[in-house]
């Protein structure tokens, strides 16, 4: 593995994906958008090359690279907020299963013989057993069924044109550069404010993987994985969503109060999120290198630098 282009490189994962490619010497084309905020993000090197491009003209993106490419990494998803089922943006939906789609052609026309995307444990929906590669998928969200929609399209389009295809289904990814709204930023920033943190009783068992990790696990499927494959990617353990906030709160204040139960579970509430990752780790030889605590750790330290950037 020589060269690689990955979309979505300014992602929490897409940074740590690049970090790890050039570690290993490998030269990286990283298509982005030029009015993004987040360029200055992605780490600095003679391998990194930009090029910049929206994903509705990323067939372009051909003409700026010339050389064969062997691995195309997509983790780019034009995302859409909506509030209810009325005003979901369905042109969105299919927006990012066409860009897909074309970022497929585009690995075809750069020689790439491997295609690797960033699917969701969103796919999956309500479940009660253990979550492994083969549980049905059934997604409750619109988030979770473009997810799958377009899992479906590409793996057939790599199957026509002869591009291995490995989609992996990343469960719940937390870390640094992470901007999204997520429960671990919600509480690490309402703690560090002191201001009311109310939740439910947090006793859906969850499954948490620090960002660099899922990283480590999407270069092992570039540089191992010789076949069609689906992974799961997910931390070692699993437990309640409340040992979780309570470790959060230790590491930061364990005497600031956490309102458990304060929030009604909703009729559709995620109550599993037990993952096997036994695969990964046979298939892959992956083994996690980041702790919970030291993810939070490392997390808490960017986001206090970048509240202290945005002051100055």
């Amino acid at each position: 593995m020589k060269n690689v282009v990955i979309t979505g490189g300014t992602s929490s994962i897409g940074i740590p994906t690049i970090a790890l490619c050039i570690k290993n010497g490998i030269n990286v084309y990283a298509l982005v958008r030029k009015n993004s905020p987040y360029i200055s993000s992605i780490p600095k090197s003679p391998n990194v090359n930009l090029i910049y491009c929206d994903l509705k003209n990323i067939k372009d993106s051909v003409n700026s690279i010339n050389v064969k490419c062997d691995v195309f990494f997509h983790f780019a998803w034009e995302v859409t907020k909506y509030n209810s089922d009325k005003d979901y943006n369905h042109e969105s939906h299919y927006n990012n299963i066409q860009y897909a789609i074309d970022c497929v052609y585009t690995a075809n026309a750069l020689g790439c013989g491997k295609f690797i995307n960033s699917g969701s444990q969103a796919e999956y929906g309500l479940q009660s057993a253990v979550i492994t590669p083969l549980t049905e998928t059934n997604p409750l969200t619109h988030y979770g069924k473009a997810k799958l929609d377009s899992s479906k399209e590409i793996r057939r389009l790599c199957r026509d044109l002869d591009i291995i295809h490995i989609w992996t289904r990343i469960f719940s990814a937390y870390g640094a550069h992470d901007n999204k709204p997520t429960l671990v930023n919600y509480v690490i920033d309402s703690i560090l404010n002191n201001q009311k943190l109310q939740l439910t009783k947090c006793e859906q068992i969850w499954n948490y993987i620090y960002t660099d990790d899922v990283a480590l696990a999407l270069y092992l499927m570039a540089e191992k994985s010789c076949e069609e494959n689906t992974y799961c990617v997910g931390g070692n353990e699993c437990k309640p969503l409340k040992e979780y906030v309570n470790e959060i709160k230790d590491i930061i204040n364990p005497d600031f109060t956490v309102e458990f139960g304060a929030v009604e579970y909703t009729n559709s509430q995620l109550m599993n999120l037990k993952v096997d990752i036994s695969k990964l780790k046979q298939e892959l030889n992956f083994e996690q290198s980041v702790s919970f605590e030291q993810g939070i750790r490392q997390t808490l330290a960017w986001r206090l630098n970048k509240k202290m950037q945005a002051c100055n």
